[in-house]
This record gives structure tokens, sequence and C-alpha cells, in this order.
């Protein structure tokens, strides 16, 4: 691998109130990777929307997502975030997972929430996508507001260099 080579990287996100956004907006500055919005066909807003959410991710359902503008395939990386909602991936994310699972090339996964429980989820993560990620971050509300691009920036430096790893690893 050659080392001044910078990877293509595409951050993928669903917000439902923003909070996601703004850490793969931060993302997308830190690695200069592209960021796409995962897109549902059907509004979340409101209370309504708060419930049908908490709902559909407590049974592990999928969402109708529109089609993505960009294809992950396209990418040296692609990181993957969402909200938690009710300890689980949010739907839109856990479709947007299946929709690629096996065809990804590496992977980093982010999620945010209001209280923790982020293993689970990350989990979820994992096993939809079929693979093992090379870095995982686990963002709280309280994290948000303070310093949370320090958060960002460690969190890109763990995934470049796990990459960087494993790209040595392919070339012996």
């Amino acid at each position: 691998m050659d080392p001044t080579r910078k990877p293509r990287v595409l951050v993928a996100y669903y917000s439902r109130t923003g909070n996601t956004a703004s850490v793969a907006e931060g993302l997308g500055r830190a690695c200069e990777g592209d960021v796409e919005a995962i897109v549902v066909s059907v509004s979340r807003r409101g209370v309504l929307g708060y419930l049908f959410s908490g709902f559909e991710a407590m049974l592990q359902r999928d969402s109708l997502i529109l089609p993505p503008q960009r294809n992950p395939q396209d990418y040296d990386i692609v990181l993957i975030g969402g909200p938690i909602w009710n300890s689980a991936i949010s739907s839109p994310v856990r479709s947007y997972l299946k929709r690629f699972a096996g065809s990804f090339p590496e992977l980093g996964f982010f999620v945010t929430s209001g209280g923790g429980k982020d293993q689970n989820a990350l989990q979820q993560m994992t096993d939809l996508s079929g693979k093992k990620p090379l870095a995982v971050l686990g963002l709280r509300e309280r994290d948000l507001k303070g310093r949370f691009a320090v958060y960002l920036g460690e969190f890109w430096e763990s995934v470049i260099s796990a990459w960087e790893a494993r790209g040595e690893v392919a070339a012996h």
C-alpha cells in the first residue's frame, strides 16, 4: 500500500433530530470524505415519529429508505452512523447495512444516544454488515455539548491507523 495515498471515505448516516448529522458532518471534515444522509420515505418528526421509531427498533424492523446517491463500493472506508433507539440501531441504519451487506469495503461505526447502551447497537451493526469495523465510537448527548471534536479526531485516528495496518498485512 502506498503510504502517501489517502483513502476515499464515505460517511453515511441517519439522523432524526440532527445530533448524528452534526457528528457525521464533523467526521466528513476530519477525514475529508463525502457525507451522505440515509433518507427515509416516511416522516419521523414529532412525538408520533419518535414512538414509531422506537417501536421499529425494538422489533428490529427495517425501514423504507430512499436509494443512496453514493455507492459504498466506490470507497476505501465507509463510516456508518446513527442514533440508538431502544438499545438498538435505528431502523434506517439497519436497512442501509442490510442493503450493502457483504459488499462493504473497510468500515467504521459511530452511534449517538441519550444515555448509552451503545455496545448492543454496535454489535448489531457488525453482525448486519458482516464485517469487523476498523473502529467504533459511541457518543452520548452530553458528549455533543462539549469537546466532541476531540472524540471525532481520536475515532478517525483509530480508523486510519487500523486501515493502514490492514494494508501492511495485505501487502506481505
